[in-house]
């Protein structure tokens, strides 16, 4: 895993996701999502789990609830600006399973954070996207 911090765009994965989204739009966000809700009962990629925390982070942002902004997040942060609807109630729904998802057992994300054990910053970092999620 390319990680280097523990926000959500701190990963290889997320920062490669993000540069497609203004092309692919909404498609992008919902096609993440759904990804990474179909692997239920299977083993949860690290990568696709970032994608996944990196599309919640995006429906974060169009409710109006930005996380971290810096050079990482330039191009969601310019998509954004760009929208005029916030999302829907069941793209925020969607997105909180998605959270659960991550942090479930099966996740190699997770596993990958929690080796030093489960109360880290990387779970700090989540719970408060889920934070703006639900706010």
């Amino acid at each position: 895993m390319g990680a280097w911090g523990t926000d959500v765009f701190e990963n290889d994965a997320a920062c490669d996701w993000s540069y497609d989204l203004a092309e692919k739009g909404m498609a992008h966000i919902h096609d993440a999502l759904s990804q990474v809700l179909e692997t239920e009962g299977d083993y949860l990629d690290a990568d696709l789990g970032s994608e996944g925390l990196a599309a919640c982070d995006v429906v974060a942002r169009l409710a109006g609830n930005p996380g971290q902004q810096d050079a990482y997040t330039e191009t969601v942060d310019v998509w954004v600006a760009e929208q005029s609807d916030p999302p829907s109630e069941a793209l925020v729904t969607q997105a909180l399973q998605v959270i659960d998802r991550v942090l479930a057992k099966g996740s190699e994300l997770a596993e990958l954070w929690d080796e030093d054990g489960e109360d880290n910053e990387w779970r700090d970092q989540v719970a408060a996207l889920r934070k703006r999620l639900t706010a």
